[in-house]
């Protein structure tokens, strides 16, 4: 900036997804003494198209040679999954000179498990599929993977669109995913579970999938601290309702304790409960969206290290159930709307954390000072199971030492 006369204000900065936005600030560093949008595109005295075609022929932009060696090498030994999300973290993070040309040549590897996918999907063991039409589901499927991360290929300048007409046959994409599990496995997962449990996990363990398969509508709070194994829990009576084709969501306060689910999600991102939560607050779900349908069918919520959350966001999502779950009757009077729903921890760890607030704040707002917990049937887990087991183990070491001596 000069001191006098006129000052050249900051050129602010444009990602490579903003498509021409991108290139034209890019030629506003280069480009000097520019009047007019058609003198920015103007190089050697040819005023090109685009912004885009103006930085080639200024030399700005270099080939994506790095990203196809990159697909080209992933090609070798990733699934199709990992491919498609490799895709979509080029397009999304870093900066392809030509899209078009990046998904020509790779269109055909993006494109192999297609066929697979959808003769599983179809239960069509025959299902024979052109090369436009494997190429058309790759492109749905990269879509999906752009939504969750909160792009779409729209965005991408230059990239070939989905077929709308594939997205809509595909369906509740939510709800295939919470279906899309091997059930012998999961029966002969849940066989192995079921005979570890304990006495207190066995008995809660009862109680939670005789509500579930009564339509009791019951609410659980399991208390345990660190070792007592309610991870375990959640996972026995998940493989046991997944095994039967009936749909679990698991949820936790964290995004570190969602991990210990196979597909879970953070309490936030599942149900959309406002970051700024209040008293008045709702989930953002709207009917006759494909989660509002997923949370119809669904027929468990666990909720893991609850005694986190404030309050206002269980509140939040049972006004939000009351009002979608519809399959039960008087929905509207019944906590959740009438659907099962179990949430575990221990109050003796981490609460609430509510800045510049007093001891009494905190209290207010945990999950017991809601009026959600006089519903709560509570069962405790006291028994260590990491101690016990690893007792036994000390103990069969030592047999096996006296027996080798």
């Amino acid at each position: 900036m000069g001191k006098k006369g006129k000052a050249v204000g900051r050129i602010y900065f444009a990602h490579p997804s903003s498509g021409e936005r991108c290139y034209m600030c890019m030629l506003l560093n280069f480009v000097k003494g520019s009047t007019s949008f058609e003198c920015i595109r103007t190089v050697n005295g040819v005023t090109y198209p685009t912004f885009k075609v103006a930085c080639y022929a200024l030399g700005l932009l270099d080939d994506d040679r790095e990203w196809v060696d990159c697909l080209s090498k992933a090609a070798v030994w990733a699934t199709g999954n990992e491919l498609h999300n490799l895709f979509v973290t080029i397009l999304i993070f870093f900066h392809v000179s030509n899209v078009p040309e990046l998904w020509k040549t790779h269109s055909q590897i993006l494109s192999e498990d297609m066929l697979h996918m959808q003769r599983k999907r179809f239960q069509f063991p025959t299902l024979q599929l052109t090369t436009t039409q494997t190429e058309a589901y790759a492109l749905v499927e990269i879509e999906s993977l752009m939504h969750k991360l909160g792009k779409s290929l729209k965005d991408i300048d230059g990239m070939p669109q989905p077929d709308s007409s594939l997205t809509q046959d595909i369906g509740n994409r939510l709800l295939k995913e919470e279906l899309n599990y091997d059930r012998a496995d999961l029966k002969i997962l849940h066989k192995k579970y079921l005979h570890a449990l304990n006495h207190l996990q066995k008995i809660a363990y009862d109680a939670i999938l005789h509500s579930v398969q009564h339509d009791e509508g019951k609410l659980f709070f399991i208390i345990g601290h660190g070792g007592t194994e309610k991870t375990f829990l959640w996972n026995t009576i998940a493989s046991k309702l997944r095994s039967n084709s009936m749909i679990v969501l698991p949820v936790a306060t964290s995004g570190i304790a969602s991990l210990l689910f196979p597909n879970s999600r953070t309490t936030h991102s599942r149900f959309r409960i406002p970051l700024d939560v209040t008293a008045e607050s709702t989930c953002e779900i709207k009917h006759g969206t494909q989660l509002a349908e997923l949370l119809q069918k669904n027929s468990l919520i666990i909720w893991d290290e609850a005694p986190m959350t404030h309050k206002h966001c269980f509140e939040a999502l049972d006004k939000s159930m009351r009002d979608i779950l519809t399959r039960y009757e008087d929905s509207h009077s019944k906590p959740f709307g009438g659907l099962t729903v179990v949430c575990g921890g221990d109050f003796r760890q981490i609460l609430p954390i509510i800045p510049q607030s007093e001891r009494a704040d905190i209290i207010d707002a945990s999950l017991n000072s809601s009026y959600l917990w006089y519903h709560f049937e509570i069962f405790e887990l006291t028994q260590n199971m990491r101690l016990h087991r690893k007792g036994v183990d000390e103990v069969h070491a030592g047999k096996i030492a006296s027996f080798n001596r």
